[in-house]
């Protein structure tokens, strides 16, 4: 899958299980979706900042430094 439909669809899931747990309760939501608790509030904290551009996993790469 290419990386940039496997970021949309990582992002539409993460807002789809934020959405559910409004209505449905955090605890049984991430028990069917097998979410943990903690990357859940994660996700929670992140889109409460940031919108929807919070749930973007970041570039955790470290940036290579060229030195000539």
């Amino acid at each position: 899958m290419h990386p940039e439909a496997r970021e949309k669809l990582g992002v539409r899931f993460r807002y789809t299980v934020l959405q559910i747990a409004a209505n449905a309760g955090i605890g049984k939501n991430c028990g069917e979706f097998n979410v943990p608790r903690s990357t859940f509030y994660e996700w929670k904290s992140r889109f409460d900042q940031e919108g929807k551009a919070g749930l973007c996993r970041k570039n955790t790469q470290a940036i290579p430094i060229h030195r000539n």
